[in-house]
């Protein structure tokens, strides 16, 4: 068995940690030819019953062996972690070097907020942030740091869970916890953890959002939809939702387009929402893909309410759009 790390790209995620098995081809041949060799013994040149269970037997047996080296093998690399809020690496990874976790400390006790967010995502990397790296992403959003911002937002929403298992790590810090948040038992009673805030969620997500960072576009477009930390608004969601098809995203564009539709959060316009869905099936979005079947569902129900000129005037509005906007195929991560 070979043991494979892989590392998932850090949004603010927690655990990375993944272990697969890969079977050696070459041994299974191997063993296939020893075992399946062709006997003569009654006349027949065709393989033995018999050795054909042992083959199988073997096969059972190396895939349970080979679960079993797997999993001891993850048990020993978590068993030997350090606290998440050190440098320490859990799994089949390495840390960054010594230098350079010192540098980039230096800079983050400095007041360098992209250093302090850095800092934080490297002593949270797979674990998920405790009280060190919640303060490190505070600093940094107070600082204006725009995806701190956003961090700050998931965590008071619970899309990022905070947790400091060690209570005692607590008192070893030397700036004071922010009194503005609200800290709870963490699961299971265990340490301490980041209480839920709604409504200050909304508050990060709108500061990062006006940097420009779309994520928290997405956010705020399903918090004003819902009414998750403020009062339902069609109209804010709207907003929101038309920005992000403005910058690309195909899933929102045929958002748009049924809000436009159905006059959600702004005037039902049924040639700019065919306008919309034609953009998305004009692209070179697969036309077989979730997307791209539920674009050219949208486009033939809207064709057949629209008459002739009508439609004529989306393919235009259509060409328009071109202009300005084009089709991230895979949302925004692909294209920024």
């Amino acid at each position: 068995a070979q043991q494979i790390p892989h590392r998932s790209p850090h949004q603010g995620d927690g655990l990375a940690c993944s272990i697969q098995i890969r079977a050696l081809q070459s041994d299974h041949h191997r063993a296939h030819e020893h075992l399946g060799v062709r006997v003569n013994t009654l006349g027949h040149d065709k393989m033995n019953p018999v050795f054909l269970r042992h083959l199988k037997g073997a096969r059972a047996w190396l895939v349970a062996l080979a679960s079993v080296i797997a999993a001891v093998v993850t048990m020993l690399a978590f068993s030997d972690a350090r606290h998440h809020d050190e440098a320490a690496i859990v799994g089949l990874s390495f840390p960054i070097p010594e230098s350079e976790l010192k540098a980039l400390e230096a800079a983050a006790e400095a007041g360098d907020p992209d250093a302090q967010s850095r800092l934080a995502h490297e002593i949270s990397r797979f674990q998920g942030p405790g009280i060190r790296a919640f303060q490190l992403i505070r600093r940094a959003a107070d600082q204006q740091h725009p995806y701190s911002e956003y961090e700050m937002g998931m965590m008071l929403s619970g899309e990022i869970l905070v947790w400091e298992r060690d209570e005692s790590e607590i008192a070893k810090l030397g700036a004071p916890v922010p009194n503005d948040v609200t800290w709870i038992k963490g699961p299971g009673g265990e340490g301490s953890s980041l209480a839920m805030d709604h409504g200050k969620a909304v508050q990060w997500f709108e500061k990062s959002a006006a940097q420009g960072v779309y994520q928290a576009w997405r956010e705020l477009a399903v918090a004003y939809k819902d009414g998750r930390g403020v009062e339902p608004d069609p109209i804010q969601s709207t907003k929101w939702v038309r920005k992000l098809a403005e910058a690309g995203d195909p899933g929102y564009m045929l958002d748009y387009a049924r809000r436009l539709e159905d006059g959600e959060g702004v005037e039902p316009d049924s040639i700019k929402a065919f306008a919309w869905s034609l953009f998305v099936i004009e692209s070179t979005y697969p036309a077989k893909s979730a997307i791209g079947s539920k674009a050219r569902a949208i486009g033939k129900r809207l064709e057949s309410k629209l008459t002739t000129d009508e439609i004529q005037a989306a393919r235009s509005y259509a060409k328009e759009l071109a202009k300005h906007a084009s089709v991230c195929v895979g949302g925004l991560e692909r294209c920024r």
